[in-house]
């Protein structure tokens, strides 16, 4: 059997147990999702805003995310006048500012609420130039991973329950991370933010295949990449001055810590505390060690317990206000929330606490 043949099988098989945790288990699913979100604190207070009084609502998206404008701007505006809302002010991303000049025109014109409508990206550029505006942010998850909105309990198989909470949920404060590189740029992060084996993946999966069986396509891509060496750095966290040399294949800063299909790859990352959950992966055997990784976040999906320590692969979590790294050698790939930005040698990744208003259920 030839290797790509080989890759064909096991991403099946790794799709097909995907496939039966998600369906078998759907219920034990809830229940751990209701009590991580109690015990995260997805019930807080509800967090003063801005421009409490305006009825303005500006809808700003990705038209890339939407195969029917029409119904999507029916659809928006009926929810908005139902809800008390003005008719809502549509504003479309372009490629040069990706959201952020349309958020400062919403800023401008004083809406009472921002909806972001689209993928992670999108959401993150308009969050960041929120950020401090004190100005309600609704979410309407229209993109593959959707990973803020599956952390925050919003539903991303709804266009119509998500407008519901958009309009009338309740206000929550949510950390906003910040990703900055040796040559002083700073990348906005809400969800999780890296260097390594997850960001190659992200780097190198296919458009057109994702377009096809969504998030599946990061599977492939992530099998693709299971080879790449690893990466030597010095790591450092909080106000410490002495540096750790570690050889890890990813270092992943996190505010929330689920992923797509309820896993809890941090259960107690919290995107309300402001503090940075740092993951460091360090895996052997390629392929083997992927797939001992993977076996591992099922079992904790499950709530399983562990019975025996990894054989090729070592995980270490660090939680901390504030983390560094510095790679060895040549400049390595770099994600935020799933958006491949560069590659970089220095990095350095916080959060500011509360910084954003966000609606949720």
């Amino acid at each position: 059997m030839t290797t790509a043949l080989w890759i064909l099988v096991i991403v099946a098989v790794l799709l097909g147990i995907i496939s039966l945790v998600s369906t078998i288990n759907a219920r034990h699913l809830a229940n751990r999702a209701m009590k991580l979100a109690i015990k995260q604190g997805f019930s807080a207070p509800a967090a003063t805003c801005a421009n409490d009084s305006s009825k303005r609502v500006a809808i700003i998206y990705n038209p890339t995310k939407i195969s029917n404008l029409d119904d999507f701007r029916r659809t928006v505006t009926q929810r908005a006048q139902a809800t008390g809302y003005d008719e809502p002010i549509f504003l479309e991303t372009d490629e040069e500012s990706l959201g952020k000049n349309q958020t400062k025109q919403a800023i401008e014109q004083q809406a009472g609420l921002v909806i972001s409508a689209g993928g992670d990206g999108t959401l993150r550029i308009i969050a960041a130039t929120l950020a401090e505006s004190r100005i309600p942010l609704g979410i309407l998850p229209l993109g593959t991973g959707n990973l803020l909105a599956r952390n925050l309990n919003i539903p991303v198989d709804s266009l119509r329950r998500a407008c519901e909470i958009a309009f009338t949920g309740k206000n929550t404060e949510v950390d906003l991370g910040h990703l900055k590189t040796e040559t002083g740029e700073d990348f906005p992060f809400l969800v999780m933010a890296g260097i390594g084996y997850d960001a190659e993946v992200m780097d190198k999966v296919s458009t057109k295949l994702k377009a096809s069986i969504g998030w599946g396509a990061y599977v492939v891509s992530g099998i693709a990449a299971s080879n790449n060496p690893p990466i030597t750095m010095d790591v450092s966290f909080g106000d410490q001055s002495h540096t750790r040399t570690r050889k890890v294949n990813t270092l992943l800063f996190a505010s929330c810590g689920e992923l797509v299909g309820g896993i809890p790859l941090l259960p107690e990352a919290n995107p309300h505390d402001g503090w940075l959950e740092v993951l460091m992966l360090s895996v052997r055997g390629g392929l083997i060690g992927l797939l001992e990784v993977t076996t591992r976040v099922f079992r904790d999906t499950l709530g399983l317990k562990r019975l025996t320590a990894g054989l090729v692969s070592k995980t270490d979590v660090t939680r901390t206000r504030r983390a560094s790294a510095k790679v060895h050698g040549e400049a390595r790939m770099i994600q935020v929330d799933g958006d491949p930005v560069g590659s970089y040698r220095e990095i350095s990744a916080w959060l500011d606490h509360g910084a954003i208003v966000v609606r949720v259920p």
